[in-house]
């Protein structure tokens, strides 16, 4: 059986990741234990998966494991979330997304692993309303944009240079079961939670900002694409290529949940500048010819189902 490294595999994604692919690979996780909501149980059992528990962000942490185990490949999904977290702590966003990333780089060529999938953001993009992967980028909003898109950089010279086989994937808005709501999680669980407790959903701005969400298994899926594929994938677009207005949304959500919560808007955050983004997803529906993407409220009652019985 081959051998799949998933780090921050006890994050929202990485959970996502591990249900997957448990049985279907050998799978090593690395994560320091700072995510919210590490719901399974089966992420500690170590006949299913081996835990490493260590920060990426010191290079030391890595060398000294897994040295007498062949990794076939690495998702490197760990990273410090997301843009307010960064404005907050900009230091402990460099670490993690760009040093960590160098780090999970360097042990990757070292492990001579047959591919690297680096899992970026759509927030490298800036205010390009409709992203495609060929756009010229200068992300500058927050720290989390740029050290996401510096970490790219990385990628892309390990790649050239190292010869290292990677793929950089810009994931969007990435909703569904097991992302639990806190500070720094994205709208949808935060919405769920209050529409399930009839208590108000908060708009930062007019409501009439647009998102590209995209369903966590659809991006689970692309990533599964990516390391069955022999072709060479240097970066692609984790999205549906839908936009739906943040007003629609909270009343999909207030729908689907037989919620009585009202909508309140308030004055948007001093960093969040994006009003509208969507990206497009030709490309990977060029390369895998049969991939459909989940759609938004049929994703949305999944989630609202795990919310309700997590």
């Amino acid at each position: 059986m081959k051998a799949i490294l998933i780090t921050g595999g006890l994050g929202f994604i990485g959970q996502n990741l591990i249900k997957h692919f448990i049985g279907k690979y050998k799978i090593f996780v690395i994560d320091n234990l700072s995510s919210k909501g590490i719901t399974k149980k089966y992420l500690f059992d170590k006949k299913k998966i081996r835990l490493i528990k260590k920060d990426i962000s010191n290079y030391l942490n890595l060398s000294s494991v897994l040295k007498n185990q062949k990794i076939d490949y690495v998702i490197h999904a760990a990273a410090n979330f997301a843009n307010e977290n960064s404005v907050l702590n900009p230091h402990k966003d460099l670490k993690s997304n760009i040093l960590g990333t160098l780090n999970v780089l360097e042990f990757s060529k070292k492990k001579k692993v047959k591919k690297f999938i680096y899992l970026s953001s759509s927030c490298v993009y800036g205010e390009n309303s409709f992203a495609r992967e060929n756009l010229l980028v200068n992300p500058h909003e927050t720290p989390y944009a740029i050290s996401k898109f510096s970490a790219e950089l990385y990628v892309q010279f390990y790649k050239n240079f190292h010869k290292l086989n990677t793929t950089i994937v810009r994931v969007f808005n990435t909703y569904g079961p097991g992302e639990i709501n806190h500070k720094f999680r994205n709208v949808i669980p935060r919405f769920i939670e209050n529409a399930l407790e009839n208590k108000k959903l908060i708009i930062t701005g007019t409501g009439q900002e647009t998102r590209d969400f995209t369903f966590v298994n659809d991006l689970i899926k692309i990533l599964e694409l990516i390391i069955a594929s022999k072709k060479n994938l240097n970066l692609v677009n984790s999205c549906t290529g839908k936009k739906t207005k943040i007003i629609s949304l909270a009343k999909m959500i207030i729908k689907l949940s037989n919620s009585k919560s009202d909508i309140k808007l308030t004055s948007l955050r001093k960093w969040d500048k994006i009003k509208n983004r969507s990206g497009s997803n030709q490309k990977i529906k060029k390369y895998f010819k049969h991939k459909k993407f989940i759609n938004l409220e049929i994703g949305l009652k999944e989630t609202i189902e795990w919310y309700k019985n997590k």
